[in-house]
């Protein structure tokens, strides 16, 4: 068979990377043709609420008020990730690449849809961890699987996929 796995985009979540690496070898020893999409990472810094930033502010400045932070320490957490966002993708890049196969890269539901279908793909599978919450999917409607028809004869699975939060 040919497994398509849709997941979190593959850049600077560790466990992300090793997880996608577990399911694509598991699947690739039970004999099956298998390719992670490669969903672009789309910047999630305009959607991150007003309450997660002052709850990171308020921790930082607990943090220094009681010592465990030097001077020199104080960032906010957000932007330090910012600023090493491109480092730590570029050395995971290389990495990502030997050890996962995956697509060329699908930034449209057209490119998705026009991939599934020239890979004749019979199964999608979605997950692990956290593919459907929105602040973290690219296109949470992609990660429902929506980009296929009802009519087609594609199999669906959701592997190990949350919502990562109670209030959606």
């Amino acid at each position: 068979m040919k497994i398509a796995i849709l997941t979190q985009p593959l850049h600077i979540n560790y466990g992300g990377i090793l997880q996608a690496f577990a399911v694509q070898k598991i699947l690739k020893d039970m004999g099956h043709e298998v390719i992670t999409l490669d969903i672009p990472w789309k910047d999630a810094e305009s959607k991150i609420s007003l309450y997660v930033r002052i709850k990171l502010f308020i921790a930082t400045l607990l943090l220094f008020l009681l010592n465990r932070l030097k001077a020199q320490d104080i960032v906010w957490p957000y932007n330090t990730r910012k600023r090493n966002r491109k480092l730590i993708n570029y050395s995971m890049r290389s990495f990502i690449n030997r050890i996962i196969n995956l697509s060329p890269v699908i930034d449209t539901e057209r490119s998705l849809k026009r991939y599934i279908k020239e890979k004749n793909i019979d199964v999608c599978v979605v997950g692990s961890d956290q593919v459907w919450r929105p602040m973290y999917s690219p296109n949470i409607n992609w990660y429902f699987l929506n980009f296929l028809s009802d009519d087609a004869n594609i199999k669906r699975i959701a592997l190990s996929a949350s919502f990562g939060t109670s209030d959606w």
